[in-house]
Formats: structure tokens, C-alpha cells, sequence
């Protein structure tokens, strides 16, 4: 059993992930991040923004905005800047997105908060997915 985290402990957990990641980690994270997982994450959303106005903001927002921003910016830090690949849909990053493992590795860390976040929204095995990447590369849950 794991002790539970508020969001607010949960976001500060996987951001102090986000801010000491490797590229082993990344690989790590990256390897074990399925197309199921992705799947699973982007209906979720699709409901999610169905459901919201723009101007939401709420712990989970908050925390995708700086797991994207954190993982971009480590991501450079350890590769280079040669890493950010141009990118015009991208609209976090000004235009620019991350190679691999940098991509993969951020959709994962994205979807395991998802999980993590919202568990009560999805069944034991869509959890599963969502937080495998996770659990393969940290061991244990953060809550």
C-alpha cells in the first residue's frame, strides 16, 4: 500500500523526477510507454476538454503544463539543444517538440500523472498501462 500524496505533494514528486531525469531514465520511460497507454490518456482528454472550458485550470492541467515544460528543458540540458526537432503544431514549446527518447519519455511521465491523478476515471488495467512506465523505471508509485 502506498501513502497517499495530495496533488499538489504528487506534482512537486514526479516534477523532482522530471528535474533529475536521465537519458537512461528517459530511455527507461520510453521503452516501457505503450500505444495502449497513449490510447487509454488521449480519450481521457478528449473527454476531459469536452467537458471544460479553456480557462480551467485544476492540479492536473497544471501539472501536464509543467511536465512539459521541465521535461523540454531537461532534455536539453542532458542532450543539447540539438534534440528539439521544429515543430509548428507544437503550441507549448514555441514551435518545437523533442527527439527520442525525450518524446516518448514525456507522453509516458504525462500519462503515469494522468493515472495517478485520476485513477478513480479508469479500470485497474487501463491504471496499469498508464502507470507501467512508471513502475518499470522508479520502482514504486509516488502515492
Amino acid at each position: 500500500m502506498t501513502e497517499h500524496l495530495s496533488d499538489q505533494d504528487l506534482n512537486a514528486t514526479v516534477l523532482a523526477a522530471v528535474d533529475a531525469l536521465t537519458r537512461a531514465e528517459a530511455e527507461s520511460l520510453a521503452g516501457a510507454h505503450s500505444q495502449q497507454a497513449q490510447q487509454i490518456a488521449d480519450d481521457y482528454w478528449a473527454n476531459w476538454r469536452a467537458a471544460r472550458s479553456p480557462s480551467d485550470r485544476d492540479a492536473l492541467s497544471t501539472a501536464m503544463s509543467a511536465i512539459h515544460k521541465n521535461v523540454h528543458g531537461r532534455a536539453v540540458t542532458v542532450d543539447g539543444s540539438e534534440i528539439l526537432i521544429p515543430d509548428e503544431n507544437d503550441y507549448f514549446e514555441g514551435g518545437v517538440n523533442l527527439a527520442e527518447p525525450w518524446w516518448t519519455a514525456l507522453q509516458a511521465l504525462s500519462n503515469a500523472t494522468l493515472g495517478y491523478h485520476a485513477k478513480e476515471a479508469f479500470t485497474e488495467t487501463e491504471f496499469a498501462a498508464l502507470v507501467a512506465p512508471w513502475r518499470v523505471t522508479y520502482g514504486k508509485d509516488p502515492r
